[in-house]
Formats: C-alpha cells, sequence, structure tokens
C-alpha cells in the first residue's frame, strides 16, 4: 500500500504558499492553529454565501492580518463597510487581539465546496435552462 500525500502538502513552499504566516513554539504553537481554526470556521459561517475561496491569516504581536479572497468583494465589505466592520469587531471579541480585515477579488474564481452552497461542481452539459436548443 503506498502512502498518501495531500496535494497541497505536496506543493507546499514549491509552487504554493502557507495559509497562514506566523511562528509559535510549544503550546503557543497549538493555541495558535486553534484559534486561526476558529478564525476561519467563524468567517465561513457569516459569510458562507459570498464564495470565499481563501483565507490567509498573518500574526504579530497584539495584531492579526487576515485577507480574504473572494469573487464578489462588495458583498463581503457591505454598505459603508458595515459588513466588515461587524467581522472584524466579531473576531476582535473572540481573540482580544486588533484585526485588519483585506477583501482581494479573484479575477478568475475557483470552485470549492466550502465557497459555494452548491453540493456538486458547475455541470458542464451544455444544457440551456430554458428548454430550448
Amino acid at each position: 500500500m503506498g502512502r498518501k500525500v495531500h496535494p497541497y502538502g505536496f506543493r507546499l513552499g514549491i509552487i504554493k504558499d502557507w495559509k497562514g504566516r506566523w511562528y509559535a513554539e510549544g503550546r503557543q504553537y497549538a493555541e495558535q492553529v486553534q484559534e486561526d481554526r476558529r478564525i476561519r470556521e467563524h468567517i465561513r459561517q457569516s459569510l458562507g454565501r459570498v464564495g470565499i475561496s481563501d483565507i490567509h491569516i498573518e500574526r504579530f504581536p497584539n495584531e492579526i492580518h487576515i485577507t480574504l479572497w473572494t469573487a464578489r468583494p462588495g458583498i463581503v465589505i457591505g454598505r459603508r463597510g458595515e459588513n466588515v466592520r461587524a467581522l472584524r469587531e466579531a473576531l476582535e471579541a473572540m481573540t482580544g487581539k486588533r484585526i485588519t480585515l483585506t477583501c482581494t477579488r479573484w479575477k478568475t474564481p475557483t470552485w470549492t465546496p466550502t465557497s459555494s452552497p452548491r453540493t456538486s461542481p458547475p455541470s458542464s452539459s451544455g444544457a440551456s435552462a430554458t428548454g430550448g436548443p
């Protein structure tokens, strides 16, 4: 039986970059990994239908920079930035650190099971929704 390597882990550091950029030792490392997981889950739950493709987290002392890669940054930001402000305040309350959120637009968004409410990839059958040829 062969050893299986996840494709992302296989490409990590060569053609793919880490999704979290920070360094910690010992117990602090485990706590920060769990905090990253909670941050990602909270963002995906609160912005579920926006189509977030990637979440990158950078840590500095008492500060966290989060970059959201999405196809529709206008929906993430909201009117006058109220969605981003509410998300930032919720994350600051959850972590106790200052949060900086950046929304970056994908030019060609990728489909992932967690970034879309669909349960299967888009169909390429070419059938029209109107029923005509």
